[in-house]
This record gives structure tokens, C-alpha cells and sequence, in this order.
């Protein structure tokens, strides 16, 4: 199981600091496979944290999943600092899982008694930005990365998993050659879009 004192906000912030704000935080909440945790029009304003299990956030018109998450993944900073009625996804529990909540009222009151979690958590934000800007970069336009990302989106299970028959197939199917596919299929996974071992490919 995920230890909290290992998450990101806590970088370089004293031992006792960390346990004084640890124990501001509510109860963490257990989910059953296939539960929904956040939805479009229910959520929290919290940060979540998944302690144990996986979720996967899609969304909900089409079977496209826009992210996996696994013990220690961190969702829901878009539902901070002002944002609008609805949440951008749907995340559901691919396993049982357990989820600590931070939520923002909290996280204020830890950003004003220690600026290094600011700090931590600007950092996160900042990385986050050049990730989104990575993956536009790769799914944009009429490129063979592109066609490749829209191919697999269409061929996605509800876990973002693609089991196929082998690249010659999937060659096949997007019209590509073998090099660009390879090409491509290492352009997305250096971009932290998808995994791949062997015949299938996760997508994250």
C-alpha cells in the first residue's frame, strides 16, 4: 500500500511538520471494482490518492480512456482553485481500491504553514502542463502518431487495454508501414500515452 508520507507534497518538509498535517486529513474511503469515484457532476474539491488498488478515468460518450492510475497515482487538481460545476472525466475503480482525499480547504491550510508544500505542489502542476503539452504534440494533426493514437482509442477496452493480433495487423489496419508504426508506437510511449508488451497495449 501507498504511503502517504511518500507523496510529492511532502518533499523536503520535516518529519514532524508531515505527521502534524497527516493527521488533518479525513478518513480514507474503499471503492469496489467498477465503482464510480468521481464523476462530471459529483465530486469532490479534493485531491485524491490512490493508497492501494487501480482506477482509470475515461470518457463516458466514447470508450476512450484518458488515464490509468495504480497505487500512489494522484488525481482530481482540476476540481481545485476555482473550477467550474462539473469534473473533466469520469474515474472509476478497475479494482477494489482504497482513495485518501485531500481536500482543498485542507491543502490551503498546509500551503500557508509550510511553503515548501506550495512549492511541491506548483512543481506538480508545472509538470503536468508539459505532459499535456507532449501529448498534444504527438496527437495532433494528420500525422502517422496521430492516426496510430486514434486507431488504438477506437480499439480501447473500458481499462484502455488493446490486445491485438500483432503489429502486422495493426500495420495493416492504419495503413502505415511497419517502420513508421514502430516509430510511432515509440513516439507515444516515450510520451507516457500508452505501454506496450507484446500484442497488447495499454494506453494511459
Amino acid at each position: 500500500m501507498f504511503t502517504l508520507a511518500d507523496l510529492f507534497l511532502f518533499q523536503n518538509v520535516g518529519t514532524e511538520e508531515r505527521e502534524r498535517m497527516l493527521g488533518m486529513l479525513p478518513p480514507p474511503l474503499n471503492f469496489k471494482k467498477g465503482e464510480t469515484i468521481y464523476d462530471t457532476d459529483s465530486f469532490h474539491k479534493a485531491i485524491g490518492v490512490f493508497l492501494s488498488g487501480e482506477g482509470y478515468a475515461g470518457v463516458t460518450e466514447t470508450r476512450l480512456v484518458k488515464a490509468a492510475f495504480r497505487e500512489g497515482s494522484v488525481f482530481g487538481a482540476a476540481a481545485l482553485f476555482g473550477s467550474g460545476p462539473t469534473y473533466v472525466s469520469r474515474i472509476c475503480a478497475r479494482t477494489d481500491c482504497v482513495v485518501q482525499f485531500i481536500p482543498e480547504e485542507i491543502l490551503k491550510r498546509w500551503m500557508s504553514r509550510c511553503p515548501q508544500i506550495a512549492m511541491n505542489y506548483i512543481a506538480f502542476l508545472s509538470e503536468r502542463v508539459r505532459f499535456l503539452n507532449r501529448k498534444m504534440d504527438q496527437l495532433s494533426g494528420d500525422s502517422t502518431t496521430a492516426r496510430l493514437y486514434r486507431y488504438l482509442a477506437d480499439n480501447a477496452d473500458a481499462t484502455g487495454e488493446v490486445r491485438t493480433r500483432g503489429m502486422a495487423e495493426v500495420a495493416r489496419q492504419t495503413g502505415m508501414g511497419r517502420t513508421s508504426l514502430y516509430r510511432a508506437l515509440a513516439e507515444l510511449e516515450g510520451a507516457g500515452v500508452l505501454r506496450q508488451s507484446g500484442k497488447t497495449i495499454q494506453m494511459t
